[in-house]
């Protein structure tokens, strides 16, 4: 009779260890929340939402699952997490150009309500040239998007750039800031283009 109780607990003990240590590597994560645009903070229906796992820093990770929004913005999602895994989430919608930034971290073995904000994209390509050269020290600068000015120099000013950005609210207006120096005489001017969104936008620039 002592023996098949103590092989009974024997049973029991080594089923709980067992138990013990799957719950420790692999643990119900449950997600769920609403992605939406980070400027309206409207939300974004039938979004692509995706889960991804990276074992090490550094590491580009790969996707466990992918999902949609439903009408609404909202997702709800559960997985099993191993802890030797991060667990990261992230969404973007292709047609609509929106990005969902940088992925959110998940806590493991927990309920996690996250707002996945975004934006809208697009682009400004903007070309200078220098029309009416003086001499090599001829300058011209740019400005858009807030960013850094971007400048030539010399008397065959003939370049491209190219950005992207993210829109305030749907299609805006950008404010683009130019300086140009000729004869050590610097002048400025200010010109607003319209952006749309999910698409580049030109503007030419001759001096």
């Amino acid at each position: 009779m002592k023996g098949k109780i103590v092989l009974c607990l024997l049973v029991l003990l080594i089923s709980a260890q067992a138990c013990k240590k799957i719950t420790e590597e692999w643990t119900a994560t449950k997600v769920n929340g609403t992605v939406i645009n980070w400027y309206t903070r409207q939300p974004i229906p039938y979004a692509d939402v995706k889960i991804t796992t990276v074992k090490s820093p550094g590491n580009s990770g790969e996707t466990l699952a992918e999902f949609k929004t439903d009408e609404n913005g909202n997702f709800d999602y559960t997985f099993h997490a191993d802890k030797d895994y991060t667990y990261l989430i992230g969404a973007k919608k292709q047609e609509a150009c929106f990005s969902g930034g940088y992925p959110a971290g998940l806590s493991k073995g927990k309920k996690n309500h996250i707002e996945i904000s975004g934006y809208q994209t697009t682009h400004l390509k903007i070309h200078i040239r220098n029309n009416s050269p003086y001499d090599v020290y001829d300058k011209i600068c740019v400005q858009y998007f807030d960013y850094s000015a971007h400048c030539a120099t010399g008397t065959s000013i003939d370049t491209v750039f190219i950005c992207g950005d993210f829109l305030r609210e749907g299609s805006s207006y950008q404010n683009v800031h130019i300086e140009v120096t000729k004869n050590n005489i610097t002048t400025s001017r200010d010109t607003t283009i319209y952006l749309y969104p999910c698409d580049t936008n030109y503007i030419s620039i001759n001096y």
